[in-house]
């Protein structure tokens, strides 16, 4: 089964840059629109 975790807080300091905020939304939005074809497959 699929996990990922943020390992943040509210109100923390962003240390990664627009670019690195780029490439996990990325991720995180492919993550999320396969998550029916891991629960069927």
């Amino acid at each position: 089964m699929p996990f990922a975790r943020g390992h943040s807080e509210k109100g923390t300091i962003r240390s990664l840059g627009p670019e690195v905020e780029k490439l996990c939304r990325f991720a995180l939005s492919r993550r999320y629109r396969l998550l029916p074809h891991f629960y069927t497959q």
